[in-house]
């Protein structure tokens, strides 16, 4: 006999779709949950991949700036030099000299000649220093430099951008800095280090750079006061090569082994939390840097 449909469903009936849609709904959320760890995990993995990314960026260009700009000669009335460039090398930190951020112009007119003055520098171009954070607030430290060699620091205290001259204390009285063969500079002493962190699998990279117009070898300072550049780093390392590719090493590096450094390997690691559990993820990226001044 036929049921009529106008009848229903019978309860085993019901409770069997039931079960059959509880699994489906079960089913459907493990794959949602799977989905959302999935891209939640994948966009972590980005997020660690771009710092460390623009990390190893800022290295890489600052490292390669090496020694640029540096006078290769005695101060001026003088015994101090500036070489080598790097003052500081070990496997996760690294000082180093270098003109980083363009700080560069060229006499016009020599030091002493009529119509300069020990007190004024006429420069090509002077857009650079008039900016308040340069001479137009403190007095801004920079070097005078003849032929890249012999040099002499001056604080610029003030700047006439109309007129491109930079104001300076003490003045340069001294006959060596003549118009196109001389130039003013400015000199940063710059210092990356790694602090790993015994609470967490991970730590940190700073980075600490200051105008100088001496070299001051006692930098960087016993408790330095850096900028974070990169969090969760969980490793990195420094090998030094000369200009054949052979390591040198053991660190610290000697003065004789600074003076040699022509590529700087940099290894580093970043690591995050994700995924169920909040698994760990670690992403590695490694680079050779050319210096540009490279020994030869």
């Amino acid at each position: 006999m036929r049921r009529n449909s106008a009848d229903g469903f019978t309860l085993a009936e019901m409770l069997v779709s039931m079960v059959v849609f509880l699994f489906l709904l079960m089913a459907l959320y493990s794959v949602l949950t799977q989905s959302q760890w999935l891209r939640f995990r994948n966009d972590r993995r980005v997020n660690i991949q771009n710092n460390a990314r623009i990390a190893l960026e800022l290295m890489t260009r600052d490292f390669r700036m090496i020694g640029c700009g540096i006078p290769t000669g005695f101060q001026v009335n003088g015994a101090a030099r500036w070489t080598p460039a790097i003052f500081y090398a070990t496997d996760t930190a690294l000082g180093f000299r270098a003109e980083i951020d363009n700080g560069h112009t060229v006499l016009t007119r020599s030091a002493t000649s009529a119509g300069g003055g020990t007190d004024r520098l006429y420069v090509e171009d002077a857009r650079y220093y008039a900016s308040a954070a340069r001479c137009g607030g403190s007095a801004w430290p920079l070097l005078v430099v003849a032929n890249r060699k012999r040099w002499e620091p001056v604080y610029c205290v003030g700047v006439d951008p109309l007129r491109h001259i930079l104001f300076i204390t003490p003045g340069v009285t001294d006959g060596v800095f003549q118009a196109a063969r001389s130039e003013v500079v400015t000199v940063e002493q710059v210092y990356y280090w790694y602090a790993p962190n015994p609470d967490y699998p991970f730590g940190t990279l700073y980075r600490q750079a200051r105008t100088v117009f001496l070299p001051d070898d006692g930098f960087p300072p016993a408790n330095p006061d850096g900028s974070t550049l990169a969090t969760h780093v969980s490793a990195l390392s420094f090998q030094y090569l000369d200009a054949q590719g052979n390591p040198l090493g053991p660190t610290p590096l000697d003065t004789a082994q600074r003076t040699r450094v022509a590529r700087i390997v940099i290894t580093l690691v970043a690591t995050d939390r994700a995924g169920p559990m909040q698994a760990l993820q670690s992403i590695r990226l490694r680079t050779e840097v050319r210096l540009r001044n490279e020994p030869r």
